[in-house]
């Protein structure tokens, strides 16, 4: 399970979703803060958002991580419809869940070796 436990289950840190004829491990964006944390980062922009005509387009965040001494900058641009499925929280809390995505881009860049090939459950209605 790629280094997970079953404590990590319980603790909500990933989930198990549904994924072909099988399932897929899913991180939170809770789990990679934790490990962002434990990284190097030391903090994170307010969400930058881009609009047009009312509508969301792109949101923008940077994460601070220390790297020997020294504070460096990762900032990551996503587009709301590459990410946006319409259904739960993405129609009520849209600026949330892109906030989310735009993250998570943001801690893999951050922490590439940590969180490669690591999704968010806000990303996973895109990826399937």
């Amino acid at each position: 399970m790629r280094g997970f436990e079953f404590k990590d289950f319980l603790e909500k840190n990933i989930y198990a979703v549904p994924f072909g004829g099988s399932y897929s491990l899913i991180t939170s964006i809770d789990y990679a803060r934790k490990v962002g944390m434990r990284s190097g980062v030391v903090g994170k922009s307010a969400p930058v958002y881009q609009e047009q005509d009312g509508k969301i387009i792109s949101c923008s965040v940077t994460i601070k991580k220390e790297i020997k001494g020294l504070i460096g900058d990762f900032t990551s641009l996503v587009f709301f419809d590459e990410y946006n499925t319409g259904r739960n929280q993405w129609a009520s809390k849209p600026r949330t869940m892109i906030a989310k995505v735009a993250e998570m881009h943001a801690l893999r860049m951050a922490c590439p070796e940590e969180l490669s090939q690591a999704y968010s459950e806000e990303e996973y209605g895109k990826i399937s």
